[in-house]
């Protein structure tokens, strides 16, 4: 979401030639006639990668679910087909519909994400159920699994930041998985115009509130000088 979705740009399909992380900078894209760079082939090559992560079968006869992204598996040493319902990262939550032709046991592993900070939750056809067990990061589900069942998985997404490696002063803001990326327009901002944010105040809770009826948007209150400042996920900033 960060990187690969980030480097596209969703109206043009053009792919992000160079990303800078300084103040007021812009993404830069390729042209479709005059800057055909590498990244353009290796961009689009890197969209055809998600399916290779989303699923995958353990030497014991286990399903992880390493990716929450909208799929259909089709399971042959289970004879099932495994349906995954998701608009995430948009929600934050995604469910697996099973269609399997004989009720059959075993195990189906949700991996954790490190960016959830409270617990998973977990439904089966309505009924919240608890993990057997965790095994590298991922929960464990181990029952007799129906025609129809319906598994859905809840995680709970929070606002939270992180220092850069070369600088403990200078942060990112993220909600659960999301780099947020603040908005300066269309047009190169003046130096002076670009705010920052001042603050004893470290719970990013406080100061940076969900703007009503938008999706994945927030919005700084009293921090940012000269002004406050709206920001989107980076994939959403182009």
């Amino acid at each position: 979401y960060n990187h690969i979705l980030a480097s596209q740009h969703p109206e043009t399909g053009m792919m992000s030639y160079f990303v800078p992380l300084r103040m007021g900078a812009k993404k830069t894209f390729s042209d479709a006639h005059n800057t055909f760079t590498c990244c353009v082939g290796s961009g689009m090559e890197n969209h055809a990668k998600y399916g290779e992560g989303i699923y995958y079968e353990g030497k014991d006869g286990s399903l992880y679910v390493n990716l929450f992204i909208p799929s259909e598996l089709n399971w042959k040493n289970k004879k099932a087909v495994i349906t995954q319902v998701t608009s995430f990262p948009e929600s934050s939550q995604s469910s697996l519909k099973i269609s399997i032709k004989k009720e059959n046991q075993f195990s189906i592993k949700i991996r954790k994400p490190w960016w959830v900070k409270s617990e998973i939750n977990v439904s089966v056809n309505g009924v919240k159920i608890k993990a057997s067990g965790e095994e590298n990061g991922f929960l464990v589900f181990d029952r007799i699994w129906r025609d129809g069942d319906q598994l859905l998985i809840t995680m709970p997404m929070e606002l939270h930041y992180e220092s850069m490696p070369d600088n403990a002063d200078r942060v990112a803001f993220l909600f659960g998985p999301l780099v947020l990326a603040g908005q300066l327009g269309d047009t190169m901002p003046d130096v002076m115009s670009i705010p920052v944010f001042l603050t004893d105040n470290r719970n990013v809770n406080d100061w940076l509130l969900p703007v009503e009826e938008k999706s994945l948007a927030f919005r700084t209150k009293d921090t940012g000088r000269p002004h406050d400042v709206t920001l989107l996920p980076f994939y959403r900033t182009y």
